[in-house]
């Protein structure tokens, strides 16, 4: 979502039906969906926004590097920055 190859930067958003939520299928693709936006796509950065009250949401994120960014006037920014080697 929101791709900017000028900026090589991009926004993530997911969302599962109610019946398919802590199956661990976010767990599973996620850490997917980053690699290829890095290698793949060459994007120096990730960003997400999620609803402050979507606690599931910001952890799984977090568990996946995304550091807090900004906060907008309903929701959170989370940020992941390709790592340099």
């Amino acid at each position: 979502m929101n791709i900017s190859e000028k900026k090589l930067k991009a926004e993530l958003g997911f969302e599962l039906l109610p019946k398919y939520q802590g199956k661990g299928i976010m767990l599973e693709v996620l850490p997917v969906i980053i690699e290829y936006g890095f290698k793949n796509m060459n994007l120096n950065s990730i960003e997400g926004e999620v609803d402050p009250e979507n606690l599931k949401s910001i952890i799984l994120m977090k568990r996946n590097g995304f550091i807090f960014n900004r906060k907008l006037e309903n929701n959170l920014v989370y940020c992941l920055n390709r790592t340099k080697k």
